[in-house]
């Protein structure tokens, strides 16, 4: 890289003070967007031919990812509830509200899954999930133990769109299917193209929705389930 060749040449920039507001700005941007350390010092580098030590790198990507996602677990989740709040006011632009609720137990208060919607996404729920619905929960996407679901439909020039986001512990029926509900993509008569997971039959077939697995995951999966074939036909 650019960086690498010229690092010789140029002077390791290793206090906070050094830094103007454009590049301290960078660096915390890079941070607030999780980019990778490599990619902001080449970055850097390139934009305004300085280098960073590695220790001021990750404390300034640091606190530009502290400031948008919070320090610590109360400030991340006051962040999360906020914003989520915010997508609940009416949009002047597309004429309709968003949607954001948290699921918690009753006693305890812990967090069972959330859902959201940006107002163009219930647009687009209401618009194209009539026709299919392409979700998949079985990748954890955090630390913990919640999956996450993205749910997608195909717009009128055969994009995809998103049409929100849920979080559950476990793909399990009854809790995947109100989240569905909630999100309006529980249209009558739609396909419902997912991961094949073992809840997405019955959820489809209590919507009332023809039920498709998607071409990735039947071909990584064909091979076990020809072999269960073979098995069952021996």
């Amino acid at each position: 890289t650019t960086t690498a060749a010229h690092a010789s040449e140029s002077k390791v920039i290793k206090s906070q003070k050094e830094l103007t507001p454009t590049k301290k700005k960078l660096l915390e941007n890079m941070g607030k967007s999780r980019a990778s350390a490599e990619l902001t010092r080449n970055m850097l580098f390139d934009q305004h031919g300085v280098i960073v030590s590695k220790n001021l790198l990750f404390r300034t990507m640091r606190q530009g990812r502290d400031w948008a996602w919070g320090a610590t677990e109360t400030e991340s989740l006051t962040i999360f509830y906020s914003e989520g709040l915010k997508l609940r006011e009416q949009s002047t632009k597309y004429g309709v509200s968003g949607k954001f609720d948290a699921l918690t137990h009753n006693t305890t208060g812990m967090l069972l899954g959330w859902y959201a919607q940006h107002p163009l996404e219930v647009l687009n729920a209401r618009a194209y999930a009539k026709d299919a619905v392409f979700v998949d929960t079985t990748h954890k996407a955090t630390s913990y133990s919640f999956k996450t679901g993205p749910p997608a439909v195909i717009d009128c020039f055969g994009h995809s769109a998103p049409c929100g986001m849920f979080q559950v512990p476990e793909e399990e029926i009854d809790s995947v299917a109100e989240l569905m509900r909630f999100l309006e993509l529980d249209v009558l008569g739609a396909t419902c193209c997912t991961d094949g997971g073992h809840a997405w039959p019955e959820i489809a077939r209590m919507f009332r929705q023809f039920h498709v697995e998607d071409t990735w995951h039947n071909c990584e999966n064909g091979d076990k389930k020809a072999a269960k074939t073979i098995k069952q036909d021996g």
